[in-house]
């Protein structure tokens, strides 16, 4: 179910809105700041273990949300990893050194 004041996501239901329902504008970041010790989960194929994605940087939008930023496409580009099917949560593990699980 989807509010009628919804902007990016709805504040009720959370689910991505089309890109014909919300501004270009946005969705493109205006400014971005890092995000250590933050990162994007997503669930494992056939019941494996999740995986997970640091974040690289929170983008602030023209209208004031702000967007988490992962890279998770083998091109390097930086995207929301909410816009992902397998997509879980994002969790804050605290400032990591080196690629062990906390």
């Amino acid at each position: 179910m989807k509010c009628d004041k919804c902007v990016s996501r709805c504040n009720n239901c959370h689910e991505r809105l089309t890109s014909a329902e919300e501004p270009y504008l946005e969705l493109q970041p205006i400014q971005i700041i890092p995000a250590p010790g933050w990162r994007a989960v997503f669930s494992g194929v056939d019941g494996a273990k999740d995986v997970h994605h640091p974040l690289v940087a929170w983008g602030l939008t023209e209208g004031g949300s702000v967007l988490p930023l992962a890279m998770i496409d083998p091109d390097g580009s930086a995207t929301d990893p909410r816009d992902e099917g397998d997509f879980l949560r994002i969790e804050y593990v605290g400032h990591l050194t080196g690629a062990t699980k906390p």
